[in-house]
């Protein structure tokens, strides 16, 4: 069924993956009604138990498949479920705490299919107030390029107003060819939550598939909806998931000697941030 309520042939497969979301996932799916492209949504449910899903089957403007899960299986899990029997020529993944603004679907798509070599394409990701989530479009953390890009030699360009090659997007949002995505495979189960859409971004690269982001395409993007009700669970994913990342792509001896203190000041950086975090639930 299309976002505007026509039967048609499914060009899209909208992958959401929920998790004690709110009235946010709600709001996402509404966003999506005027789209103009026809869309399949699929919302995975990790356990809510917060009535994000109130609603969200009993019909409207579009048909949603609900899978539920009984527990928290993580985002990477939620999402190869879905990503199952898709047979649409494309497929987005979009987080319940994002919407959509105008065609920015038809956008992303469009700007695909004029670049046949690109596997995946991101929007420009935005605050509420406007501002640039820069995580939308960004380098990938090898040791060599980090040092290189403190060092400021490799800085992301201003943005042009069409799509342009990037090294990795925001799996907050990202539309991907499924004709890639047979290749690639889906996402590494073994990244419970964050980091898994950059080792991603990084196998499409490495299959030879081109990373794009298109300005022109908005999406809003609250950030951190779910995690909020686990703060300390999800620092710690957040961190070990660099040294998942690091061990998977980077861990030929020719890495070591640059990627140590970068994984030290990891290491540090998750403990200050833990420490902080139950000083205040401690005061609080």
């Amino acid at each position: 069924m299309t976002a505007g309520g026509e039967a048609g042939p499914a060009t899209v497969t909208v992958v959401i993956v929920n998790y004690r979301s709110g009235d946010h996932l709600r709001r996402c799916l509404r966003s999506l009604e005027g789209e103009r492209l026809s869309l399949r949504v699929r919302v995975v449910d990790n356990g809510s138990r917060d009535g994000s899903l109130e609603g969200v089957e009993k019909g409207g403007p579009m048909a949603v498949e609900v899978i539920r899960n009984p527990e928290n299986r993580g985002f990477a899990v939620a999402v190869n479920q879905a990503l199952k029997s898709v047979d649409t020529p494309w497929v987005m993944l979009l987080n319940p705490d994002c919407e959509v603004i105008g065609d920015a679907l038809g956008r992303l798509v469009a700007a695909l299919e004029t670049h046949p070599g690109a596997g995946m394409i991101g929007p420009r990701l935005e605050n509420p107030d406007g501002s640039l989530q820069h995580a939308c479009r960004r380098h990938l953390p090898d040791p060599v390029g980090v040092w290189r890009r403190l060092a400021g030699g490799v800085p992301l360009p201003d943005e042009p107003p069409g799509p342009w090659p990037v090294e990795a997007i925001s799996g907050a949002c990202m539309m991907i060819r499924r004709r890639a995505l047979e290749e690639v495979g889906g996402l590494d189960e073994s990244f419970f939550m964050h980091w898994e859409d950059l080792d991603w971004c990084k196998r499409f690269g490495d299959a030879g598939w081109r990373v794009l982001y298109l300005p022109a395409a908005r999406v809003l993007h609250y950030k951190g909806v779910s995690s909020r009700s686990r703060p300390l669970r999800v620092l710690w994913y957040k961190h070990a998931g660099i040294f998942r990342f690091y061990r998977k792509h980077y861990g030929a001896p020719r890495y070591w000697l640059p990627a140590a203190p970068i994984l030290l000041a990891v290491f540090g950086l998750f403990v200050t941030r833990a420490a902080r975090l139950l000083v205040r639930r401690r005061n609080g």
